[in-house]
């Protein structure tokens, strides 16, 4: 079985307008961490993690005890440097389009300690693959 992960604002809920549908994700579960509420709601579930303890240390416990192999982390910029600064990751792929889209652009996490491990174009694409570098 597949899982996603989302999580609830530090105030313990979604942003208005904001909706998790977990009919869009067939056989996933869906696991919100929150600071409220611990059960299941369908393919939802609710976990509920300390406000008091740092979050990815929060996140790294729960992960290990729901038996979680492999965790993907989509988010913010802030989100995303949080994991690279606790050394909570093992891959990063960085996606660079050259074309001109005339909206702002989000400034990217920085990677410290990391090296280019490959790359792949795709369309207008460059797909950047970035490893820790280790000790």
């Amino acid at each position: 079985m597949e899982w996603s992960f989302t999580r609830e604002t530090a105030a313990g809920y979604f942003p208005p307008g904001a909706a998790i549908q977990p009919d869009i994700y067939n056989r996933r579960r869906v696991v919100v961490f929150n600071y409220r509420k611990q059960g299941e709601n369908g393919n939802i579930q609710f976990y509920k993690i300390s406000p008091d303890e740092p979050l990815i240390d929060e996140l790294m416990r729960a992960i290990h005890k729901l038996g979680l192999l492999s965790v993907l982390v989509e988010g913010g910029a802030r989100t995303l440097q949080s994991f690279i600064q606790a050394s909570c990751w093992d891959e990063a792929r960085v996606i660079v389009n050259e074309k001109e889209l005339n909206v702002p652009g989000v400034t990217a996490p920085i990677l410290n300690n990391a090296a280019l491990a490959g790359d792949r174009h795709i369309l207008d694409d460059t797909i950047l693959y970035y490893r820790p570098l280790h000790g």
